[in-house]
């Protein structure tokens, strides 16, 4: 049961009436406080019946006695008691009262000087917040860093979780003195949507009295002045002759002062485990705290014994004495402001202006404990910078101007997207240069992108390793409702000031934007021990410029521009180069928002797009930027260029942005997408041979199949309908059933459209017929050598062969030991004659060819080899490509040698494939 204090008591009897009306609201809300259910709040220290009353109770003590008996009166007294109950009681919302709020049910009573949006608005904002909490605001409130954002389905009570009610209980957290209010005004909604009105009889000045009271204690004093003044515009620091400004004082220093154990169950916390460091905090801050009382050798200090049990809590509660006598001292200048020129006797006061306790530095407590009471942290001074710094871009100044273009660009393409929003024409441009000026060079970098504020100098510009994009401000402002950034930034690390002293040991800085009323400029070397940043009038434009003299070695390595002209692979913002105010052009620029039909995208998740293609010199970017260490893709002998644009920066960098960290998310998507490319080339591919009329032909129209990727599939294989790539996806359904034969070609034997072999009679469909063409007969000895070392290579399977070839080739592969012993001591002659033997390993099956077939061209054929058919290629590509094949050519696995065959064949290749085909029919 709530209980007013005595004193209180007493002045409130004076006036029957009021006293009444404070006795029933007391009750009437003192069942709310005894249940202190708390439902959006399951962590929190206790906020029910035991913290009121003590903080009732705090309130009576700080009041001097001369206040009691000369100056308060029961309109006093009762506005300080409501405010009381008011001040923690949107702790107690609950699911339908919250509900009711951002409805919009409190929207009458919104008051324009004290706010400016509604509670829905209010709501909105936070949520829109809440997608971009960073992980230390989301391990503070969920205990948890990784936490995913979920909107709370306030339309189904069933559906809110314990993570939902966390959510919303940080937004009435940081909004409860303003829900004390208007409780005040308008009373407080229960159960079925019932309203409890809160001190129903009083009248509405009282309420409303109470009411910013209560807020009060979560809001500066001074600026409750405005307000007050809609009350009463003369006597607004004593409206109907009550001290309001100094109820304000005694809530607010009452609210620090009733802390101490007792506020919470021990033995409940030993049961309990908390998800949320904050709640953690609380709890262990109270639990120190063993009391509070006058300090004996001085009345008007307050003595606070605390023993916290570990140096994380000897900090907080350190701090959080600080904040009592900073409170302390503000109370204490209001009241001088606001009732200094009153008699003594007529001056509100408290009993206490200072805190004292037993963890100040010569306190016996301190001697005692078992850890260091100080702050201890990891630090390190400006030389520990230069030290790191150089290591990190391998002391190259071409890294300085990638890290100070990079920002220009990031600022440019910030200062698009407000101008998009507000459907404005922006042109961004940057200017990189290099100048020389009274026989010294400067290197200076200009952009008319957002500039910098003030703020933005201090806290981000000029402090190693914070990242502007990381803060709440910036994903306010360039972050859409989903979280996602509307931004491609690539600045991430906050290191890029630091890379400018790459290039020389000082730099100078201009800047301004329009936030600002001023443009900033300062000079800083890196050992500075203060910057003087001087204020000028703005300039005509936003943007910001940077110069710094280059050292003599810097200058030298410069010296090249394609060393650093060349980080930046896209066409907008538009970057500018000069040597010496001459222009440099840069080349093979791309536009990400236009993909022609020599470059393709996908959209990978957690990023914007990737584009690839393959071009002279292959690169890696990152939201243009180059990444010098071109990524690596598996399975093929070429990795194109790949741009990926990565706005959310998802993907992993090292710190110096040198390379990508692992393997690549996308890196299975991005292998499908250049073998769907590989798979149109093959479709689109003349065959160089053809088979037709029992006949083999040379095209002269086609070279031979080459894809950029420099995928390899071992070989082709030709028959009289098409041919067959020998690749186990295509040859599984010929493994042992079918001869294989393959044909070497001296390599003068290449005619166009000139019939080679006329394969008569032979039963061609039993057979899988590859050729190659082998070196020039003009070199013999080498010749012989590498026929041989060939004819060695089809026999390491150790399968039965018949093999064809000159006669001087067998004498000399023989004699000369060019083959293993093994073929040597097996093999068997079959046939002599033209000059050419033919001759089996182990026994092989009848064979439908003879050196009379190819008696008319043997002049032309360097060997020639007939087995049973097995695969001995690589199943690299099963996961990736064989999965498009099955799509695409299904078991369709002999390709036509007429186009028009295949698109008939291929239907569903041809009409989805389209697009990576369109370059290949150009």
């Amino acid at each position: 049961m709530l209980t007013i204090p005595s004193k209180f008591e007493a002045i409130l009897k004076k006036d029957p009436y009021i006293h009444g009306q404070v006795i029933t609201t007391v009750a009437v809300f003192s069942k709310i406080f005894e249940d202190n259910k708390l439902y959006f709040f399951p962590e929190y220290t206790d906020h029910g019946v035991k913290h009121i009353n003590s903080v009732l109770n705090a309130s009576e003590h700080i009041i001097t006695n001369d206040t009691f008996d000369k100056i308060l009166n029961p309109n006093n007294v009762a506005i300080l008691v409501l405010s009381i109950i008011l001040h923690d009681l949107g702790m107690q919302l609950t699911f339908d009262s919250f509900k009711s709020l951002v409805d919009g049910k409190n929207d009458d009573i919104k008051d324009n000087i004290l706010d400016e949006k509604t509670w829905n608005q209010l709501w909105e904002d936070y949520l829109d917040e809440a997608k971009k909490f960073s992980g230390k605001q989301l391990k503070a409130i969920f205990g948890n860093e990784h936490h995913i954002f979920r909107r709370p389905d306030l339309n189904d009570r069933l559906n809110i979780t314990e993570a939902d009610k966390l959510l919303i209980g940080e937004f009435i957290r940081r909004n409860h003195p303003r829900i004390a209010q208007e409780i005040s005004l308008k009373g407080l909604v229960g159960k079925n949507n019932e309203l409890l009105e809160f001190a129903s009889g009083t009248d509405k000045w009282i309420r409303q009295l109470a009411g910013i009271v209560a807020r009060s204690h979560g809001m500066e004093i001074r600026d409750t002045f405005e307000y007050l003044k809609t009350i009463s515009e003369e006597e607004w620091s004593k409206p109907y002759s009550v001290d309001v400004i100094f109820l304000m004082v005694v809530l607010r220093i009452a609210d620090y002062f009733q802390f101490d154990a007792t506020r919470i169950d021990k033995p409940l916390l030993k049961l309990k485990t908390f998800s949320s460091p904050i709640s953690q905090i609380e709890h262990d801050k109270h639990l120190a705290i063993d009391f509070v009382k006058p300090y004996t050798q001085d009345p008007e200090v307050l003595y606070i014994e605390a023993k916290p049990d570990n140096s994380n809590l000897f900090l907080k509660l350190s701090q959080l004495f600080k904040s009592i006598q900073y409170e302390l001292d503000i109370s204490w200048a209001i009241l001088g402001e606001i009732y200094g020129k009153e008699s003594q006797d007529k001056q509100p006061k408290i009993q206490y202006r200072r805190v004292k306790s037993n963890l100040d530095k010569r306190g016996q407590f301190l001697k005692n404990v078992t850890y260091i009471p100080e702050k201890i942290n990891f630090e390190y001074d400006n030389d520990l910078a230069k030290l790191l710094i150089a290591p990190l871009y391998g002391n190259d100044p071409t890294y300085g101007v990638r890290e100070l273009l990079q920002n220009a660009i990031d600022a440019c393409k910030e200062l698009e997207a407000e101008y998009t929003k507000l459907s404005k024409p922006y042109e961004a441009l940057i200017k990189v240069s290099i100048i020389e000026e009274d026989n010294v060079s400067f290197f200076i970098i200009e952009d008319n992108g957002k500039g910098m504020t003030l703020a933005e100098l201090k806290n981000y510009f000029l402090k190693a390793g914070s990242s502007f994009r990381k803060s709440i401000d910036w994903q306010k402002k360039y972050t859409n409702e989903d979280g996602k950034s509307d931004v491609m930034r690539s600045g991430r690390f906050g290191v890029g000031v630091l890379a400018a002293f790459l290039l020389g040991d000082e730099i100078e800085v201009e800047t301004y934007n329009s936030d600002d009323y001023y443009t900033y400029s300062f000079k800083a070397k890196l050992d500075s021990e203060q910057l003087n940043i001087e204020k000028k009038t703005p300039r005509e434009n936003r943007g910001t410029k940077i110069k710094i003299l280059l050292e003599l070695d810097k200058k030298e390595k410069l010296k090249n521009i394609d060393r650093w002209q060349n980080w930046y692979r896209f066409k907008k913002p538009k970057v500018i180069y000069q040597k010496n105010n001459k222009n440099v052009v840069t080349s093979n620029l791309i536009d990400p928002l236009k993909v022609s039909d020599e470059q393709h995208e996908i959209f990978p998740e957690h990023f914007d797009k990737v584009i690839w293609y393959y071009s002279k010199n292959n690169i890696t970017t990152c939201n243009g930027i180059l990444v010098p260490n071109t990524y690596i893709l598996k399975y093929i002998n070429s990795t194109p260029t790949i741009h990926i644009i990565d706005s959310n920066a998802k993907l992993d960098l090292n710190l110096s942005r040198q390379s990508i960290m692992g393997k690549l998310s996308f890196e299975d998507e991005l292998l499908e997408d250049i073998f769907k490319d590989f798979i149109a080339s093959m479709l689109l591919y003349k065959n160089k041979y053809l088979i037709k009329d029992n006949k083999l032909q040379i095209s002269s129209s086609t070279e031979s199949f080459n894809h950029p990727s420099g995928i390899k599939m071992d070989s082709y294989f030709y028959t009289t309908k098409g041919f067959i790539i020998n690749y186990n996806y295509f040859t599984q359904s010929y493994e042992g059933n079918k001869k294989k034969i393959h044909i070497g070609f001296n390599s003068s034997a290449d005619p166009s459209e000139e019939i080679l072999l006329d394969f008569k009679s032979i039963p061609l469909d039993n057979y899988l017929i590859d050729f190659n063409l082998s070196v020039s007969i003009n070199n013999y000895s080498n010749y012989l050598q590498y026929i041989g070392e060939k004819i060695t290579s089809y026999l390491q399977f150790y399968r039965p062969t018949r093999i064809y070839h000159s006669q001087k080739l067998y004498d000399l592969m023989f004699e000369n030991n060019k083959v293993h012993h093994t073929v040597e001591k097996s093999h068997k002659i079959n046939e002599q004659k033209y000059g050419w033997i033919s001759w089996d390993y182990d026994n092989i099956d009848t064979s439908d060819l003879n050196l009379e077939i190819f008696k008319e061209d043997l002049k032309k054929i360097s060997f020639i080899t007939e087995e049973i058919y097995f695969n001995s290629s690589h199943n690299y590509f099963n996961n990736v490509l064989n999965k498009l094949l099955k799509m695409y050519i299904g078991e369709n696995y002999i390709i036509p040698y007429d186009i028009e065959e295949r698109k008939k064949m291929y239907g569903r290749a041809f009409d989805e494939l389209e697009p990576y085909m369109r370059k290949y029919l150009k």
